[in-house]
């Protein structure tokens, strides 16, 4: 299926990636050169609606450079057409530390740890676990004034938890280039790139120790405690949040404050929140999901058993 933006015989394209969330709808990313200036190259990102019958140019940023991978996060059984695209989570990674995000008002830049990553890194490839947690992987060269020819290329590792509002630099940087990333949910990753190199990431998942309200049973419009004890084989400030779901019963999510060491198991971790039960919670036994997240977004689910008790009487005589 042919992709032409330009009469201009000259005019080439390069596709390098490309993500799609239906038959229909999908994008590619990659860039525009010149025949007879091929260094010359402008990225671009082009998306379809009718299964690739034709391409239209998303809009974006002017002279950004070559573009090379993109990723799509989306909720499957929402996807109709492409009048939710504003609502995707989408990156877009190339040449000269380019990290694009798709928002409400189109595709925008984020910007990685300038200047803790020096030079400028070029990025081959993307990978995000959800919404929130991914991966940017590509190279850069070592010195930004070499003294010596050639300029060693470096393996260059990012890593955010939060959309992409704060890029990490990884610590690990052998020589060489990393040119694709794939994960297993939340606790694998692994990146190739050249002379045969293959890295494997590993995250300990969370473990719920024990979860439990206090107390157990309680009347509808008054306040309860959760608990959650919580271990992390990465480490306890790996946890990046717990909470409690009450809409089961008509409240929010509660997000749960880290307390202190938990006595019963020393590995564990203590996280509390104080909650009221709706005044409208039904009666009975009630099972309300625990879930736990780390910074890689690897989760650990339990429940927490509240006996809800809608009506009381005082019997005096």
């Amino acid at each position: 299926l042919p992709i032409e933006f330009s009469v201009i015989p000259e005019a080439k394209l390069s596709l390098m990636s490309t993500k799609w969330i239906s038959p229909l709808v999908g994008w590619v990313v990659g860039y525009e050169y010149d025949m007879n200036a091929q260094k010359e190259r402008i990225g671009f990102i082009a998306r379809t609606r009718d299964g690739g019958e034709s391409w239209d140019k998303d809009v974006y940023p002017n002279n950004l450079p070559q573009l090379n991978d993109i990723e799509i996060k989306v909720p499957w059984h929402s996807i109709t057409d492409c009048v939710i695209c504003f609502r995707l989570s989408a990156w877009s990674v190339g040449y000269n530390g380019t990290i694009l995000h798709l928002t409400e008002y189109g595709w925008k830049y984020q910007h990685f740890p300038w200047p803790l990553c020096m030079p400028i890194p070029n990025f081959y490839a993307t990978s995000f676990v959800d919404d929130k947690h991914g991966w940017i992987v590509g190279f850069r060269e070592k010195y930004l004034n070499p003294t010596e020819e050639p300029n060693p290329l470096m393996m260059t590792i990012f890593h955010t938890s939060d959309g992409g509002e704060r890029w990490q630099v990884s610590p690990f940087g052998d020589k060489g280039k990393l040119n694709g990333i794939a994960l297993a949910g939340a606790t694998d990753a692994w990146a190739v790139g050249d002379k045969g190199v293959i890295i494997h990431y590993q995250n300990s998942p969370p473990e719920i120790c024990r979860a439990w309200a206090e107390p157990q049973l309680v009347e509808a419009g008054q306040k309860v405690e959760f608990f959650v004890s919580v271990k992390d084989f990465d480490g306890p400030d790996d946890i990046e949040k717990v909470t409690v779901d009450m809409k089961l019963i008509g409240g929010d999510v509660v997000e749960l404050e880290r307390e202190f060491e938990d006595i019963g198991d020393r590995r564990c971790v203590l996280y509390k929140a104080t909650a009221e039960i709706p005044a409208l919670a039904p009666y009975g036994l009630h099972l309300l999901p625990v879930e736990v997240v780390d910074k890689d977004g690897a989760k650990a689910k339990g429940v927490i058993e509240v006996f809800v008790v809608t009506c009381s009487v005082k019997i005096e005589d």
